[in-house]
């Protein structure tokens, strides 16, 4: 026990002599390097530390997202997808109703790509218009002295197979989706094709069925969205001090670790031609 508390009352804190490092000129202008960086990586990290990316919920998927303040000084590797959403899964007899739209649609088959020989069950829909790649197989209705012609053409175009208004905007293409249904006092057939020879009739139509040009077949779904949003003052400052105070210290580890390489290699190097040899104590006590 002695010898143990002797031990303690003799011990006395060192260091290691080290030679001092040979280009300290060299510290000063790293650190106006560093000062002159500090703005430009401040005002780089605004949109990376300054927002939130939160995931909610939207019906729109391909809308554009909000925009994030200095977001084109991002490197594109470092931005979030526009199209970064999570797709609806969908199932072959599941019925869907599209957007702005009067008819009901049900999943009668589904394919692996273009290749028909390859049936799905379930497959991920990503938004994209039906008229991209689906038709119709089959019509199931119940009405009185109409066409199914009629009703094939309308559901096309429902569907948005049939686009830019093609009937619309055709006497030939509309006068084949009408049947010759006659009667005694009235004949439909020719009524239409009245009606279409009828230029003021046939614009005002045209006007009121204008937004089968630019309605997007899609069924409304909710997706889930990777949205930016701004953090709250206080948070999004102390982020983006932090950021920047974090990449400054990595440059300058960087710095120093290859300044202490470069200084080792420079003391080991045979530059002493005096002959002299240089002792250097282990340590050195102090107290």
């Amino acid at each position: 026990m002695k010898r143990i508390l002797n031990g303690i009352k003799s011990f006395r804190l060192g260091y290691a002599e080290e030679r001092p490092y040979p280009w300290r000129w060299t510290t000063s202008i790293v650190l106006c390097a560093f000062l002159l960086i500090s703005p430009f990586l401040a005002v780089l990290n605004v949109p990376l530390s300054a927002y939130n990316i939160v995931q909610e919920f939207t019906y729109q998927p391909n809308d554009t997202l909000p925009t994030v303040f200095l977001g084109n000084l991002v490197p594109s590797v470092l931005k979030n997808p526009t199209d970064s959403f999570t797709p609806q899964l969908l199932s072959v007899g599941e019925t869907i109703v599209l957007d702005d739209n009067i008819f009901n649609y049900t999943i009668s088959q589904a394919f692996d790509g273009i290749d028909t020989s390859k049936p799905v069950s379930t497959f991920p829909y990503y938004n994209n218009p039906l008229s991209d790649g689906c038709d119709v197989a089959n019509i199931t209705i119940q009405v009185q002295l109409t066409e199914d012609p009629t009703f094939y053409h309308l559901i096309r175009l429902d569907l948005g197979v049939i686009v830019d208004n093609q009937i619309y905007n055709s006497p030939q293409m509309f006068n084949r989706t009408i049947g010759s249904i006659d009667t005694e006092f009235y004949s439909l057939a020719n009524a239409a094709r009245n009606s279409t020879s009828n230029a003021m009739l046939m614009e005002q139509w045209q006007r009121e069925v204008e937004f089968f040009q630019h309605n997007t077949r899609v069924p409304p779904l909710e997706y889930l969205r990777s949205v930016p949003r701004l953090k709250p003052l206080g948070s999004a400052v102390t982020g983006v001090f932090v950021s920047t105070f974090a990449i400054l210290s990595v440059m300058w580890t960087a710095f120093s670790l290859v300044a202490g390489a470069l200084a080792r290699a420079h003391r080991k190097a045979p530059h002493d031609t005096t002959g002299k040899k240089h002792t250097l104590e282990e340590s050195r006590n102090v107290g």
